[in-house]
């Protein structure tokens, strides 16, 4: 892919476009990685409102839909416990561990080590959550004991400023000659940025991708999904094909899985669709469009037409979930996002690779960052400052590099980038770990992240629901949800 000089703002409407995204090329090692980068430094780093909006793609739904934060008001926190006395320089950080406390714990700890070492007299505790993550960081604010810095999805971010969970950090931005704000992706600090207020920071993005095993795909004679991709042959078609001879059954039971079902917001961009006019402040749905629907009924197709996807397969095959059945050499093609490409080291016995979601219009994968903020409600300077240091560190250089080295996700910065190039060589069975950030680069769909995101998911899973079940055709769902959305929109501005 060639090179470009970093993702450009839109045209006046304030929207970027698939067109008008272009990014940076960093050359990484033998054969060279193309990697998001930021922008050119900028001699200031106030927020501007006139930032680029990331593509109009949004919020995953049934049956792949991601749990959004509550929309529960909060009470502005009390002063934490952490907070009480202005010499403290004790911060918490507040993280889901997804479960997967081996991978997602010790990343956090090598960050938080490598800060410690550079400034001992700086410590940070680490309070990793299992489960129920925004329902136990909501209890914590309505307690008047919120964690002094804390991890936030992507698309909840504006939900937790209007709740009076995120602190505006631009007053430290503006003031820390050493902080630019502009150095990041303008797709990214979209989300980061409403009016002049700087709700949180990023370092990193990762993307949702369709991982493949290779082996399978020319034992049973057919071009792998990087061969197809690379053809532009990598249609749905072929998608379809492929998936249905490499699914094998035993009876009724399947015991090799074709693939499974992905995100049903992709499938509506490969078709050519968006969810929404605008994912950060949306004033209409656009499940209704003929595009939208192709995308959803197809995602719907595959385990009900196509039957390349079987809901028992895990558990008749013993399997645990898509990830084991994957790396047990059980399922051909899977989903998942690059911040788990980790539990990929242990495969030994196949070659693997990854593809953007098949076309019918368009490839597709998603933009997604993880993104970090400091509490309202924290009184003295000193525990504020703390806490910005931290975030600053974390997202900056030095903790791109240590999550780079980690595989947890796609860096911004050139030097994390060719560390990220380095890490990928772990995975000693991948082929082409190229193509991990030219997906990101060349296919970045932003799901929904207004600040009532949570109100808009419920109103579509609540309609499309019958759809799913097979109660409704997809037109009569999606022109029953696209009616309540719009009402919403109508009802409830998206900006604050």
């Amino acid at each position: 892919m060639a090179a470009s000089s970093g993702f450009r703002s839109g045209p006046d409407s304030g929207t970027v476009s698939r067109r008008q995204i272009l990014l940076a090329t960093v050359v990484a090692g033998a054969g060279g990685i193309a990697i998001l980068a930021g922008c050119g430094a900028s001699a200031s780093a106030t927020v501007s409102s006139t930032s680029a909006a990331a593509p109009s793609t949004t919020v995953a739904t049934a049956p792949s839909t991601a749990s959004a934060a509550a929309a529960t008001p909060v009470p502005a926190a009390a002063p934490t416990k952490a907070a009480a006395t202005s010499s403290s320089t004790t911060i918490d950080f507040f993280f889901p561990n997804w479960g997967e406390p081996t991978i997602y714990e010790a990343q956090e700890q090598h960050k938080i080590d490598a800060y410690q070492q550079q400034f001992p007299d700086r410590k940070i505790t680490p309070v990793p959550v299992p489960s129920d993550y925004d329902k136990k960081l909501t209890a914590l604010f309505a307690a008047g004991t919120p964690p002094a810095t804390f991890w936030s999805d992507h698309q909840v971010v504006f939900s937790y400023a209007k709740r009076g969970m995120l602190d505006d950090l631009q007053p430290f931005a503006g003031q820390d000659k050493s902080f630019d704000l502009n150095a990041l992706p303008a797709v990214t600090r979209e989300g980061l940025v409403m009016g002049n207020r700087l709700f949180a920071l990023a370092g990193w993005a990762f993307t949702n991708v369709y991982f493949y095993n290779a082996d399978l795909y020319r034992q049973a004679g057919l071009a792998s999904p990087y061969e197809l991709w690379k053809q532009d042959k990598w249609t749905w078609d072929a998608y379809i094909e492929a998936a249905t001879k490499l699914t094998t059954r035993d009876g009724a039971k399947t015991t090799q899985q074709g693939t499974d079902l992905g995100l049903s917001r992709l499938w509506i961009n490969a078709a050519g669709g968006q969810e929404f006019d605008s994912v950060k402040a949306p004033t209409k749905c656009l499940y209704d469009t003929d595009a939208d629907m192709a995308g959803l009924q197809f995602s719907y197709d595959m385990g009900n037409k196509y039957r390349v996807y079987d809901a028992n397969f895990y558990k008749d095959s013993g399997q645990k979930d898509s990830t084991t059945a994957f790396i047990n050499g059980k399922q051909a093609t899977m989903s998942r996002w690059i911040t788990g490409i980790a539990n990929f080291k242990t495969i030994q016995d196949f070659t693997w690779g990854a593809v953007p979601y098949a076309k019918k219009q368009a490839y597709a994968s998603d933009y997604t960052h993880w993104a970090y903020g400091m509490a309202k409600g924290l009184t003295t300077a000193g525990q504020r400052d703390a806490g910005w240091q931290w975030l600053k560190w974390y997202t900056g250089e030095g903790g791109q590099e240590v999550e780079a080295r980690d595989l947890g996700a796609v860096p911004f910065f050139k030097q994390a980038q060719a560390v990220f190039a380095q890490a990928l060589q772990q995975l000693p069975k991948m082929e082409h770990p190229e193509a991990i950030s030219e997906i990101l680069n060349a296919y970045p769909n932003s799901r929904l992240i207004s600040v009532d995101v949570t109100d808009i998911s419920k109103l579509l899973s609540q309609n499309m629901a019958p759809f799913w079940a097979g109660k409704n055709d997809v037109k009569t769902a999606t022109t029953a949800a696209t009616e309540q959305v719009d009402g919403y929109l109508q009802a409830h501005s998206q900006t604050f």
